[in-house]
């Protein structure tokens, strides 16, 4: 999100290491440390997708990467069990 800054939009500024104050971008080179990174910068909007379909306060939220199979898991733990609807049988 951009915010205005005397009349103009500011951009943000990305810093490499070794910077005092800058916080350390993840290794580009490194799957799992991007897609770690992407996940924990997404995290406020997941919960609140989550939250609007479950209608239940998202507790908390673990990812997993494989990084020989490229498979993630995402487990969100909700503050009450989902009810789940009895199944026909046929």
């Amino acid at each position: 999100m951009l915010e205005l800054d005397e009349g103009r939009l500011s951009c943000p500024v990305l810093r490499g290491r070794g910077s005092s104050n800058a916080s350390l971008l993840p290794d580009y080179r490194n799957p799992k440390q991007v897609r770690t990174h992407l996940v924990e910068t997404a995290r406020p909007i997941l919960e609140a997708m989550v939250q609007d379909v479950t209608r239940m306060t998202v507790l908390s939220l673990h990812h997993d990467i494989s990084t020989v199979t490229g498979e993630e898991l995402v487990v969100f733990t909700l503050s009450e069990p989902v009810p789940v609807r009895e199944t026909r049988k046929r």
